[in-house]
């Protein structure tokens, strides 16, 4: 089957007159609430799994995505959401200087450091590096003199940061 050119007059189904009264026509409902909230939990389920149906290999290239600031000199580069599981990959870049808040942990989370250094208080990671923070654990400040690239696995919304 062909594309059909809709650029040239001749080649419209219906001419603007007719399109412009089933246009009109057209009623707008309001949205149910609760529909919505559903239609967007399957909209996200299916983003969190791409491919359904086809081989369970999911591809992210070096240049896909975006890098988010979520705070100075960290960025965050979203790899993976699994609404199943409640978990979350992503890469977690920090510049000279970078510095996160102390944070508790609802959840567990992988931190594996990929290049440069982070410290969480004392202790300093180095690239190859592997830390677990298990469910109800607390980190100090997360800094980085130099830099850092981290690769994170974590329950969604598995920090809370102090505030005081």
């Amino acid at each position: 089957m062909s594309k059909t050119n809709l650029n040239n007059e001749s080649d419209q189904v219906l001419d603007d007159e007719v399109s412009g009264l089933i246009a009109g026509s057209i009623k707008a409902e309001p949205a149910d609430r609760e529909r919505v909230d559903r239609l967007r939990d399957r909209i996200m389920d299916r983003i969190a799994t791409p491919n359904p149906g086809k081989l369970p290999f999911l591809t992210i290239r070096d240049e896909d995505g975006d890098w988010i600031e979520i705070m100075p000199n960290v960025t965050k580069k979203v790899l993976h959401v699994d609404n199943q599981r409640n978990v979350e990959s992503f890469l977690l870049r920090m510049l000279p200087g970078a510095n996160i808040p102390a944070h508790n942990h609802n959840t567990t989370e992988l931190c594996y450091v990929i290049e440069g250094a982070v410290n969480f208080g004392d202790l300093e990671l180095f690239g190859g590096d592997c830390h677990f923070a298990f469910q109800g654990s607390q980190h100090a400040d997360a800094s980085s003199e130099h830099g850092a690239l981290l690769f994170l696995q974590t329950g969604i919304g598995g920090e809370q940061y102090d505030t005081a």
